[in-house]
């Protein structure tokens, strides 16, 4: 057999035992097709891209941690990721999603998502953000928010993915886990 073929067939057992490999952490793996990214803090690996320092275990959705903004922390550890890396076609939808905790009214944190031209080139091609305070119906207290955006027809796959919690004038600890992006379309 030759070495090409011989590679080709066994490759599908190794990418079962790479997917149970204990180097890959379990927050990285894809369970679907749609689902580019998730995190819920356990490990970081691909998320860690802003700050990592505000990664906490003071409340969690799930696990033991969390990300926190806060007066000390203007920006929570997020996803970046150039979009022809989390995707294999250019997608059209993509939904956001998270667990956030919110203490009360003052807290003005946002979930922002941002498309920049490329890694070194912040030039914003989409930007938007889910504010907080709009979505949640209840204070300290976990709960799920979701967005679904249709991205312009001038984003590229070169473009630079952001997904994160920023503190936005917020006076009080924010916080958020299980973090997921999906493509709709």
């Amino acid at each position: 057999m030759k070495t090409p073929l011989r590679l080709l067939l066994i490759a599908p057992a190794f990418a079962g035992l790479a997917a149970c490999s204990q180097d890959e952490p379990p927050a990285t793996i894809a369970t679907d097709a749609n689902r580019l990214a998730f995190s819920d803090f356990e490990n970081v690996l691909g998320w860690g891209d802003l700050n990592t320092s505000n990664i906490t275990n003071e409340r969690a959705h799930s696990g033991k941690y969390s990300v926190k903004v806060g007066p000390d922390n203007e920006y929570g550890t997020g996803y970046s990721r150039e979009l022809g890396l989390m995707s294999p076609h250019k997608p059209i939808q993509l939904t956001v999603s998270a667990w956030v905790w919110v203490p009360d009214r003052t807290a003005t944190a946002s979930l922002v998502v941002t498309l920049n031209r490329s890694a070194s080139d912040e030039t914003k091609v989409f930007y938007s953000r889910i504010e907080l305070l709009q979505e949640i119906k209840h204070f300290q207290e976990w709960e799920h928010i979701s967005k679904t955006f249709t991205l312009p027809d001038t984003v590229a796959v070169t473009n630079q993915f952001k997904f994160y919690l920023w503190r936005n004038g917020s006076p009080q600890n924010v916080y958020v886990d299980d973090m997921e992006i999906r493509r709709d379309r």
